[in-house]
């Protein structure tokens, strides 16, 4: 996804998925004005899991510096983790989703930041059927998976688009991404 996003500043790739929410400020900066941003299609949310069923964080208040924190390096943070980070007595990053469970359930962290459909990955490589508890109703960061093109770029953004828009009603995304699918109408 580095070597896309790179390319998609630069203007040498037409259009970048998962959409603008997954880039720094920075790189936002940089970026043309008129850019073509597609209807979600997909999402993908940030969930604080815990170790403790009857300790769920739901807001920044329930971090503490008692907590150790993990996350993924590299995904996108928003600015309620970064102040959960910040409360938190230490945070470590790691390389992947299965690093992260597998430290939360070594017990060397008691929260992490788990990205959600990623982790479903982990749970299934590790064969672990229950997951983690988290609280359902809060999630600090969420991500509408969409398309971005660069305007000159115009009639293949409408092709992409359509079909988009497409296999949405038609049920084709819940087809082929089955249990990775979260439903940008029903979700937070």
């Amino acid at each position: 996804m580095k070597r896309a996003k790179a390319n998609f500043l630069r203007g040498s790739f037409a259009c970048y998925s998962p959409g603008l929410e997954t880039f720094s400020q920075t790189e936002r900066d940089v970026l043309p004005g008129d850019l073509l941003s597609s209807q979600a299609f997909n999402m993908a949310l940030v969930r604080v899991v815990s170790t403790e069923p009857h300790r769920l964080v739901s807001g920044v208040e329930d971090v503490t510096s008692k907590d150790v924190v993990s996350l993924v390096r590299g995904i996108p943070v928003s600015a309620a983790m970064q102040q959960m980070m910040g409360k938190a007595r230490r945070t470590f990053t790691v390389q992947t989703e299965l690093e992260n469970l597998k430290l939360l359930m070594s017990g060397r962290v008691n929260l992490i930041f788990a990205f959600y459909p990623d982790i479903v990955f982990a749970y299934k490589e590790l064969g672990i059927e229950a997951h983690f508890p988290y609280q359902a109703n809060y999630s600090p960061l969420v991500i509408r998976d969409n398309i971005v093109c660069h305007s000159k770029h115009k009639q293949a953004f409408d092709l992409i688009e359509a079909k988009i828009i497409e296999y949405r009603q038609n049920g084709t995304l819940k087809t082929l991404l089955k249990d990775f699918y979260l439903d940008t109408l029903t979700q937070p």
